[in-house]
């Protein structure tokens, strides 16, 4: 507890750290909005070493950690965000408990409940990012997860249907005339917290939940099929979209993102069964062309769906849900830019085969030119997005894999290197970081600067800027050297 918070008294330091939160509201992101919630989680750590018996407290607490850990602008690093994942899960753990004995207002505990779900959805990610699915942890996390989840839908079901089921009374007219001596009457706390109307469930909450329970089995099934059978993980998955589309059935509801959650679900049947091929072909096996029509066949189900989605979208929805497309689209290149190189390999002593990579061949341009006029769109829509740009960057440099002349891959190299290099600026010149910024927002313009750099190798003249730009990457480098080539190979093109 620092000296200026521990000289003040519990209410004093719930009114500092609610000041210090709406300060960092106005700034919505970047560095300042982050030291703004920082010093407002110290201030709520010391209201809770005053009294550790707060549920409003260690809620408000935990809440603030989990939206730090989603912070992206500035980027936390790996172990930051696992720190403060941890935090917010021990806090919603106590909240909870404290909940249980006192038994105060219901929308505060599923309030409560589907935050510590995000963040154990959310820390369970990262041991997944950082190959740790296969730990005990990892499983325990999305198990609890899960079930709190449908635990949050029930309670929510509940209250919805309550809300929409009573009649509402008529106001009674007012009988008493009120003077002034009555307006400056004190009212009593125990009588004003009564007065505090009960939260109400939307249909909006209940979408949340209905996603936030999707996202977990997609991930649930994505960590099983190293150890269960494809078809176990499969039904998973299935059975959450059969769960979307009887929640929109019911409450004849449809969103943009209950929609892009539907996708992410089609999707994710086809990365498992993507998956399984790339584990079998891995092992040695033969391909299974039945399994592969069937990957094929999902990701294009995904694609119409995502497109409607596109179509349908509405002003102020550009920048968001072109993204989604773009992202969707080179997801599904990734997938389909794989399966190319098999079949080519295949096609020097198969026709088959051969004719199969001519089509794929075909289409991976078609999908090219798609993601590009998303991203282009988007960046219509915001023209500061650094993202934005790093992402058309990506798209020109992926796409001279499927071209072999040396003046087409020049152009795209060059078309890559404009790209990177305005998401350089942007990024520079947005938050003055440095590298040795505490938040590693390095992090991100190392990946630039390496992109950049494999861009380079396909533009004339530019061996020598190229050289500069990696000899300052491996200057600014504090870890193992072996890691950062490892990285680097991630974006080098024969």
């Amino acid at each position: 507890m620092s000296k200026q918070t521990s000289q003040l008294s519990f209410d004093e330091l719930i009114n500092e750290a609610s000041v210090l939160e709406e300060k960092g509201e106005k700034y919505v992101s970047g560095p300042k909005a982050r030291r703004f919630y920082e010093r407002a989680c110290e201030f709520y750590q010391s209201a809770i070493a005053h009294n550790p018996h707060s549920f409003n407290t260690l809620y408000n607490y935990s809440r603030l950690l989990l939206h730090l850990s989603q912070f992206e602008d500035p980027p936390n690093t790996t172990t930051k965000k696992f720190e403060l994942l941890t935090l917010a899960i021990q806090h919603s753990r106590v909240a909870r408990d404290l909940w249980k004995q006192e038994k105060t207002e219901a929308g505060e505990e599923v309030d409560n409940l589907f935050n510590l779900v995000t963040a154990m959805h959310l820390k369970a990610d990262v041991l997944v990012e950082t190959d740790q699915s296969d730990t005990p942890e990892c499983m325990n996390l999305l198990n609890e997860a899960k079930e709190l989840c449908m635990l949050i839908w029930d309670l929510q079901r509940k209250q919805f249907a309550e809300v929409n089921t009573q009649p509402v009374p008529e106001e009674p007219p007012s009988q008493i005339e009120t003077s002034a001596d009555d307006e400056e009457m004190e009212v009593d706390d125990a009588e004003y917290e009564d007065m505090i109307p009960e939260r109400t469930v939307t249909i909006d909450g209940l979408c949340e939940t209905v996603i936030l329970s999707c996202e977990i089995t997609m991930l649930i099934a994505n960590v099983l099929l190293d150890t269960q059978p494809l078809v176990l993980c499969d039904k998973l998955v299935v059975e959450s979209i059969e769960f979307l589309r009887s929640f929109q059935s019911e409450y004849a509801v449809d969103t943009v993102d209950l929609s892009l959650c539907f996708v992410e679900l089609l999707k994710s049947r086809a990365d498992l069964n993507f998956t399984h091929l790339e584990n079998v072909i891995g092992a040695g096996g033969a391909w299974d062309l039945k399994r592969l029509e069937s990957c094929v066949e999902l990701y294009e189900i995904g694609l119409t769906e995502i497109y409607k989605v596109a179509e349908s979208k509405k002003s102020g929805e550009e920048e968001r849900v072109c993204c989604e497309v773009g992202d969707y689209v080179m997801e599904y290149l990734d997938s389909l830019y794989f399966l190319y190189t098999e079949l080519n390999k295949i096609g020097q002593s198969n026709e088959d085969a051969k004719l199969g990579a001519e089509k794929l061949l075909t289409k991976l341009k078609n999908l090219f030119l798609k993601a590009i006029s998303n991203y282009e769109e988007a960046k219509k829509a915001n023209n500061q997005n650094a993202k934005i740009f790093e992402k058309l960057g990506d798209c020109n440099l992926k796409r001279l894999r499927i071209y072999f002349d040396a003046k087409t891959r020049g152009v795209l190299g060059s078309n890559a290197l404009m790209y990177y290099q305005q998401a350089y600026f942007i990024m520079k010149g947005k938050d003055e970081f440095t590298f040795t910024d505490e938040y590693r927002k390095v992090d991100a313009v190392r990946v630039v600067m390496m992109k950049s750099a494999s861009a380079m190798g396909f533009v004339s003249g530019k061996e020598k800027e190229r050289e500069n730009v990696l000899n300052e990457i491996k200057r600014q480098w504090q870890g193992d050297l072996a890691v950062l080539d490892l990285e680097m190979k991630n974006w080098t093109f024969d």
